[in-house]
């Protein structure tokens, strides 16, 4: 101890205020420096540089120029549709990345005790990897189910409805999922250091993405050898909803959550949920999104994909802690 405040230059009582005064000019505060922060109108502008959106905003210009050309106001309705899409998307990715910047620079300014501290911390890098966990799976079998379907020659979803899949899986139940609580016991396990995309999540995130895009390629053709290439288009639209929110299912089965404990998380779902109805049965949702009413026959193909994908997925995730280890 003596060596110890010796070698700080300090004593058993403590520096005395002129010292401390004269270490804090010379040394400055106990804090670490951060990046400056980010202005709103630069996250803003940073939601259009997407190649996917730039695309679409190409796309709804193209549609412009034809409609002055041929004099079609159809062009200009789907130009409309396109453009609102793109500023609802950027509103929203726009409001997660404003609200997670301020919500960083709170959490730098806080002091809060050593206990809670750890104990917060814990939940949040728990979030933190179930938020991408359910990102990354869901994005990936997007990818990889176009990418399939366009092998063989078919888009099975449209631009505007990849748009509408991304606005209510990944605002509203995303956000939420952020805000689990911590589970019982939190304290009791060991400090977890490492990667949040570390060789088990990339092992979980490709597997599942795999078997999320197997089913949903199986429904499409499905409906397309049953039906026609629109019902086949709407069962593949309202399949990429409902297995990523029975993924959000997967995900706390396998953290040991109970399901209802999160009410933010299943009331973002409900609300999609009443959403993507709404599109599927109201003249006006179905004409914007090139959908058809889905029947029985539709539906219990679609709870059939529920059934193997939960069943599969669940699996799937223990063959992947039992061999790369926790996530």
């Amino acid at each position: 101890m003596e060596e110890a405040l010796e070698g700080l230059s300090s004593s058993a009582s403590g520096l005395s205020s002129s010292e401390a005064s004269a270490r804090l000019a010379a040394y400055g505060p106990n804090q670490l420096t951060g990046a400056p922060p980010v202005s709103a109108l630069k996250l803003l502008l940073d939601e259009f540089r997407s190649p996917l959106v730039l695309v679409l905003i190409g796309a709804a210009a193209v549609l412009v120029g034809v409609a002055l050309i041929a004099e079609e106001s159809d062009h200009y309705i789907d130009a409309g549709l396109i453009a609102l899409i793109v500023v609802l998307n950027a509103c929203l990715g726009f409001s997660q990345n404003y609200r997670a910047s301020r919500g960083i620079e709170a959490l730098n300014r806080l002091a809060a005790p050593s206990a809670t501290v750890l104990r917060e911390s814990r939940r949040i890098f728990r979030n933190i990897k179930k938020f991408v966990n359910y990102m990354l799976t869901g994005n990936l079998a997007e990818v990889l189910v176009i990418l399939v379907a366009t092998v063989f020659g078919y888009l099975p979803v449209t631009a505007v409805q990849i748009l509408w899949i991304n606005l209510v899986t990944d605002s509203g139940p995303a956000v939420a999922l952020a805000s689990d609580p911590a589970p019982q016991g939190a304290m009791r396990e060991p400090p977890r250091h490492g990667a949040v995309l570390g060789r088990s999540m990339a092992a979980l995130v490709g597997s599942v993405g795999v078997v999320m895009t197997i089913i949903l390629i199986a429904a499409f053709f499905v409906g397309l050898r049953l039906w026609d290439l629109e019902t086949a288009r709407t069962m593949t639209f309202t399949g990429f909803v409902v297995q990523e929110y029975l993924r959000l299912l997967v995900i706390r089965v396998q953290e040991g959550m109970p399901i209802c404990t999160n009410k933010w998380l299943w009331a973002a779902v409900s609300v999609s949920l009443l959403m993507q109805a709404v599109i599927l049965y109201t003249p006006i949702g179905s004409a914007a999104f090139d959908t058809v009413p889905l029947g029985l026959e539709e539906w219990s193909i679609l709870l059939a994909g529920l059934l193997v994908g939960f069943a599969v997925t669940t699996v799937t995730g223990k063959l992947v802690v039992r061999r790369f280890g926790p996530l």
